[in-house]
């Protein structure tokens, strides 16, 4: 085998960053009109964090797939984001202009550290789009929780975030190794946030996205078209779709954790439970991927659709 057997882990990690090179460069280029950065940056994660964890996807098609999906909440958080960081270069380049002494080291360090934070959430929350589905304010806020958790991380990601910049201006003649620099950025985040969100889950989750099981090789056309829609769609709680945080999450004894879709009741308590905030997007697809693939997996999928409830809140988890 050797070390440079391609099932190896120096192959496999020279796999994942060629891909995450790849990927970094169409987010580059999807950027350029700057308003569409945001959505880009979520795409990219989308895409980096299943090449982490191993899954076997579709680098363009994936980018792409999540790119439309948050591209409208991503900009609206991408634009007023990009705002604040050009108010807080103009006041840290203005203090130096008509301030002296104290006043314009004082205004200059403020502006930097609102800056840095500013920096860390959206390190962070543009992962976090891309895993979860909530509203603005639950983003903001989730997203001052995960700084605050980790700041270590989203520090060194600003290191690693600067890096380039440094090197290319202070040494010239390091361009080709700081053009290296971002993706082991993206893989370092990545691989933080695939950490950081699996206290998330539930203890028996099972990742229908997941690299297929060799029970599953023999598959037919059919079976391997669902599989595939449920790698696209990357359940992130029990199965297909992702989990919608609007509000308060209902506990496992409300009506609101019934199984939609096996009958009227069910459907209205489902409504109940859309209504107060907890709704999981394609159940009913869940269960019947479950029930079709027919495995030991997929079978512990579609028992526990019906008991599992929201995850914890970004908030009461200390993790």
């Amino acid at each position: 085998m050797g070390i440079f057997s391609p099932e190896g882990k120096l192959m496999t990690a020279l796999n994942r960053y060629v891909d995450v090179f790849f990927i970094n460069l169409l987010a580059l280029a999807v950027s350029l009109p700057v308003v569409t950065a945001g959505a880009a940056m979520t795409a990219k994660y989308y895409v980096s964090m299943k090449v982490v964890q191993g899954h076997d996807v579709k680098l363009v098609r994936g980018f792409f797939h999540s790119f439309k999906d948050n591209f409208r909440q991503a900009t609206m958080i991408w634009i007023p984001s990009l705002a604040l960081f050009a108010l807080l270069a103009f006041d840290f380049l203005v203090a130096g202009r008509l301030l002296t002494g104290w006043p314009m080291r004082g205004l200059q360090a403020f502006s930097l550290l609102i800056a840095v934070f500013l920096f860390g959430c959206l390190l962070f929350g543009f992962p976090m789009l891309a895993r979860f589905e909530m509203t603005n304010r639950n983003w903001i806020r989730n997203s001052f929780a995960m700084m605050g958790l980790h700041f270590p991380t989203a520090f060194l990601g600003l290191i690693l975030f600067a890096a380039p910049f440094l090197l290319v201006y202070y040494l010239p003649q390091f361009a080709v190794v700081a053009m290296l620099i971002p993706t082991f950025l993206t893989l370092f985040i990545a691989d933080r946030c695939v950490a950081f969100f699996a206290p998330l889950m539930p203890e028996d989750y099972v990742d229908p996205a997941a690299p297929v099981p060799d029970e599953f090789l023999e598959e037919d056309a059919g079976l391997a078209s669902m599989r595939e829609e449920a790698e696209m769609r990357w359940p992130p709680v029990a199965g297909v779709g992702k989990v919608y945080r609007s509000g308060k999450a209902n506990t496992g004894n409300d009506a609101g954790t019934k199984c939609p879709g096996n009958d009227e009741n069910s459907n209205m308590a489902y409504g109940q439970a859309a209504d107060e905030g907890l709704l999981r997007a394609s159940a009913e697809d869940e269960a019947d991927l479950a029930r079709a693939l027919g495995s030991p997996e997929a079978r512990k999928i579609a028992e526990k659709e019906c008991m599992w409830a929201d995850p914890h809140d970004f908030l009461s988890s200390g993790k």
